[in-house]
């Protein structure tokens, strides 16, 4: 399991959203359509214990 947290900037207040992914394809796919976009701050990505 892969998790991505994306801080972004919406309507200027910060907001954080959390991301799960099965796979590293997906989430590196997922955090490349992030880069591209402007309100985007920050990515934290980790790697998780599938439950």
């Amino acid at each position: 399991m892969f998790e991505v947290n994306i801080i972004e900037k919406i309507c200027g207040k910060l907001a954080v959203n959390r991301y799960e992914f099965e796979n590293e394809g997906e989430m590196n796919r997922f955090i490349e359509m992030c880069r591209e976009d402007t309100g985007v701050i920050m990515i934290h990505k980790n790697k998780g214990k599938a439950a």
